[in-house]
């Protein structure tokens, strides 16, 4: 049965592989998605709005965060490593809050917009995150989650396992220099392939998703089925 969330060791070392491959995480999801991670980002982003508030979760090192349009956006990470090159990226186009999506530290009803981009299979709760989410939208306003898309079975079960297991690791040892990987205890792609067989179909995260209170929950499969959209309401 799959997880709603890490546990807490999953979690710290998610956390920790990202800030040491932090300088090499565009050029490896360029690569690893064959050239679609941008797309897909950018097709998220049609959701933002510059008359909008909006917030990010898990903004990571600012690669959707750059991306948006707000009268308001808010980027709010975990790791302060992580959310110190988003600054450097973004600029004073945000406000950087460091927090966890199971507690965010808004008040109700605060935006129009909450997106979460390739870090919702990152949470520890994923449930309780959907609570919060709910909380502090505003009535009328959306979640949009972008995130790999898994499979129960079939072939693009197969072909995903495939590739997050065995080409994305190679593809690593192709990027990221000798002398920097020889620092390193594991290969650290290797949690990518963790946090992937413990997350949810688009469907059952569907069904999650309107457990919390959302409406209006459709979702849908990107270019090349490595990746899924989600779009819900709060009414």
């Amino acid at each position: 049965m799959k997880r709603t969330g890490l546990d807490e060791k999953d979690w710290l070392d998610v956390i920790d592989t990202l800030e040491k491959v932090v300088e090499y995480y565009d050029k490896m999801n360029d690569i690893g998605t064959f050239l679609q991670a941008e797309r897909w980002r950018k097709e998220a982003a049609r959701y933002s709005n510059p008359d909008l508030d909006v917030l990010e979760v898990g903004c990571g090192p600012g690669s959707f965060a750059r991306l948006l349009r707000a009268r308001r956006l808010v980027c709010i990470d975990p790791s302060e490593k992580l959310m110190g090159v988003a600054m450097n990226r973004v600029g004073k186009s945000a406000e950087f809050a460091r927090g966890q999506a199971e507690s965010l530290p808004f008040e109700d009803c605060s935006f129009d917009r909450v997106f979460c981009s390739f870090s919702y299979r990152d949470l520890r709760d994923q449930l309780k995150s959907l609570g919060e989410f709910y909380r502090v939208l505003k009535i009328g306003g959306k979640l949009v989650l972008l995130d790999i898309a898994n499979y129960d079975s079939g072939p693009m079960r197969y072909a995903m396992s495939v590739h997050l297991h065995y080409v994305v690791p190679f593809l690593t040892r192709l990027i990221i220099p000798r002398k920097v990987r020889r620092e390193w205890e594991r290969n650290l792609y290797i949690d990518l392939w963790n946090t992937y067989q413990q997350f949810k179909t688009p469907a059952q995260i569907a069904t999650d998703v309107r457990s919390v209170g959302f409406e209006n929950v459709e979702t849908r499969i990107l270019s090349l089925g490595g990746a899924f959209l989600l779009v819900a309401d709060k009414r």
